[in-house]
């Protein structure tokens, strides 16, 4: 592995020389003394497990896109896939065609529901039961992307807080107040929220506009079936009733849907983190007091250590629970072989 290949690297070099059997017992520095090599060798090969370990963590959904895109994909492909089955088995009793099928697995996914498209024979019932069955998972799974993208987000945040100094924090504030600078976090969720409204309002401005001019709505009435549309209630007065309004519809849907969740979600999550900032600065605010103190003694010794603080602000803040601690301990003094206290190189030989 790439052990071997720095022992070549090295042997090319002229800083380590096999002895007579073959056998590299030492690294000849170029001042002429001779160094054991083993332990350099050791510490290489506990980096090199560690580049191992890093790579074998899965990325998360901030820092692996390809995951987004392949929910997505998949997205797509159950909507084709459920509007070509409900096409083949509803066609000679209903009169309807692929697209309008395919617009009914779109009100279906995104639970619009308008009501006039239904299944007529008992086989698309039960399709539909399925369908929306298999809908409600994948938008489960799809906000469960987002949750942990939220979570792992506000638990950097939280660590942030907690190890930074009241130096560190001032110097910071100084900096904002001089240069004008925002916060990278926060920054981000405005830029996020700022688009998911632009998105929106193009959204329903394209399809109100649209349903204006092609179905000769008023004003009212083509914003209030868009608004209708997008936050998916579909009381199903207004409808797309031939095959071009529901071509045009699907992707509408769609976009306005998502666009309509992401702003919501977006300013959910403001609301949240700055909830969560006024916690965490009351929390580190709060003076220590007697009753405090013994609070944080998690082993009882009369004196609180920076692990234990750092575990009671962490539990308080909500970012982790006594059950993630516990668990992380008990990793810990499994790791700990020879009960030191600390994880050494001892540790690593004993396993």
């Amino acid at each position: 592995g790439r052990r071997c290949k720095r022992m070549r690297e090295d042997e090319e070099k002229g800083l380590l020389s096999p002895d007579g059997a073959g056998n590299y017992g030492g690294a000849v520095t170029p001042g002429g003394g001779e160094e054991a090599w083993g332990v350099q060798a050791a510490v290489e090969d506990v980096e090199d497990e560690e580049e191992d370990d890093q790579d074998e963590v899965p990325m998360s959904l901030q820092t692996n896109p390809y995951v987004l895109l392949a929910c997505l994909v998949g997205i797509v492909l159950f909507l084709l896939l459920s509007a070509l089955v409900m096409w083949l088995v509803e066609r000679d009793y209903s009169g309807y065609n692929y697209l309008d099928y395919l617009y009914f697995a779109v009100v279906t996914l995104t639970t619009i529901g308008y009501g006039y498209i239904v299944p007529v024979t008992p086989a698309g019932k039960w399709l539909v039961m399925v369908n929306i069955l298999a809908s409600i998972v994948m938008l489960g799974y799809a906000l469960g992307l987002i949750g942990s993208f939220l979570l792992e987000r506000q638990e950097r945040m939280f660590v942030r807080l907690l190890t930074e100094s009241e130096e560190e924090e001032a110097q910071k504030r100084a900096e904002r107040a001089q240069h004008r600078y925002r916060d990278d976090e926060a920054a981000a969720l405005w830029w996020r929220i700022g688009i998911s409204l632009v998105l929106l309002v193009l959204v329903l401005a394209s399809g109100m506009l649209f349903m204006c001019l092609y179905m000769q709505w008023d004003f009212t009435n083509g914003l209030y079936f868009m608004v209708v549309t997008c936050t998916t209630v579909g009381y199903g007065d207004l409808v797309a009733l031939d095959t071009l309004s529901r071509t045009v519809m699907i992707p509408i849907m769609l976009i306005g849907t998502f666009a309509m969740a992401s702003s919501l979600g977006s300013l959910a999550d403001l609301f949240v983190e700055y909830k969560q900032r006024a916690l965490a600065s009351r929390l580190l605010r709060r003076r220590l007091s007697a009753k405090l103190l013994a609070r944080m003694d998690a082993d009882h010794d009369g004196k609180v250590s920076y692990a234990e603080f750092l575990e009671y602000m962490l539990v308080k803040m909500g970012a982790v629970t006594e059950l993630d601690i516990a668990s992380v301990k008990e990793q810990f003094e499994k790791l700990d072989t020879d009960r030191s206290g600390h994880l050494t190189m001892d540790d690593i030989s004993n396993m």
